[in-house]
């Protein structure tokens, strides 16, 4: 993913929510869409890559993946609305582990007035 101004970080993420959504809300999946969503799932299992960026991808993964199981609910196709809404909820873990990561680092590397390590 390409560095993204924060002026279109929102448009972004709807964007790419939708494109998630068109992609994989039924059967059979868009390959691309399917092979994005694989590949960041790869990423998110590497070490080093707790960034803004991958938080965001997670993000609107997620919400794509929700609007894909609302879609998927209203066909009829239970079974696949509950897969995505599953997916989905990896995804919102993967943006949690990722705050965490950040805040942990952005803590030891905080200025710390009792001279002690900042971390507790």
């Amino acid at each position: 993913m390409s560095v993204i101004d924060f002026p279109s970080l929102n448009d972004w993420m709807a964007a790419r929510s939708d494109e998630i959504a068109a992609g994989m809300s039924s059967l059979p999946v868009d390959e691309a869409i399917s092979n994005q969503i694989g590949q960041l799932m790869a990423r998110a299992c590497a070490a080093g890559t707790h960034t803004l960026d991958t938080m965001a991808e997670y993000v609107s993964t997620a919400h794509g993946l929700h609007l894909a199981a609302a879609l998927a609910r209203s066909g009829g196709n239970m079974g696949w609305a509950k897969e995505l809404f599953d997916l989905a909820q990896v995804f919102l873990h993967y943006a949690v582990a990722d705050m965490a990561a950040i805040a942990v680092m952005a803590r030891i590397h905080a200025p710390n007035q009792s001279g002690l390590n900042a971390v507790h």
